[in-house]
């Protein structure tokens, strides 16, 4: 089981860090999304030929105090189903800025899907439950 898991997380990781890279990623905020800085994000990189986070990165100092993203916890944190690590609800994919954004943003579910029958199964094994032959 481990070998499948640890080339399916890194797999992801790949995913998420490319499409962040690509800037194709959002503050997932309600706070930041509305906010001064993000609008004019937003407004000044079309004109630019930037991404939003791009612009929002170099031009912003809010993202000093925003949690930073990070690629493995990303993964880790879509994957299994706790919702403790913060980086899904922090971030998100922008499916409407590009390629990587768009195939980010529709896999997240399958991921989820994913983690949630190999989480079950893995909790099956630890207690016993999957292979007992009574």
């Amino acid at each position: 089981m481990l070998f499948t898991l640890f080339p399916l997380l890194f797999a992801v990781a790949w995913l998420y860090g490319a499409a962040y890279d690509a800037y194709q990623m959002a503050p997932n905020s309600a706070v930041i999304l509305t906010s001064a800085d993000w609008v004019d994000a937003v407004t000044k990189s079309k004109a630019m030929g930037m991404q939003p986070l791009e612009y929002w990165l170099a031009h912003s100092t809010a993202d000093t105090d925003y949690e930073t993203f990070n690629r493995f916890i990303y993964a880790v944190d879509l994957f299994v189903p706790l919702d403790a690590l913060g980086q899904e609800t922090t971030w998100a994919p922008a499916k409407d800025r590009g390629t990587l954004g768009w195939m980010a943003y529709y896999a997240r579910m399958p991921i989820q899907v994913t983690g949630w029958l190999i989480t079950a199964l893995a909790a099956g094994v630890l207690t016993g439950l999957v292979g007992r032959r009574d």
